[in-house]
């Protein structure tokens, strides 16, 4: 069965920690068939970590994860219907 990571935030993330190649050493290092880069608001690891993976021959899937505001009632009411295509 082939093992995957399709969630990991790098230090470009606000709430990751380990450089692109640490953490493409340890997917190598737990024998992950292919991983995920999914920074916050961010892609800018995805270059490294495509590199990388290519180099020691792990699957990678680019990501992002999208921060987004809640949007009430409230907030549909004062859009300018005029203005919205």
């Amino acid at each position: 069965m082939a093992a995957y990571d399709l969630h990991i935030h790098s230090g470009y993330s606000s709430d990751g920690e380990l450089p692109v190649a640490a953490i493409v050493g340890l997917c190598a290092a737990r024998g992950l068939d292919a991983f995920s880069l999914t920074d916050h608001n961010s892609v800018r690891g995805v270059g490294e970590a495509a590199r990388l993976a290519r180099e020691r021959g792990i699957g990678f899937v680019p990501g992002i994860e999208i921060d987004r505001k809640i949007i009430t009632m409230h907030d549909i009411k004062k859009v300018d219907r005029k203005s919205v295509v």
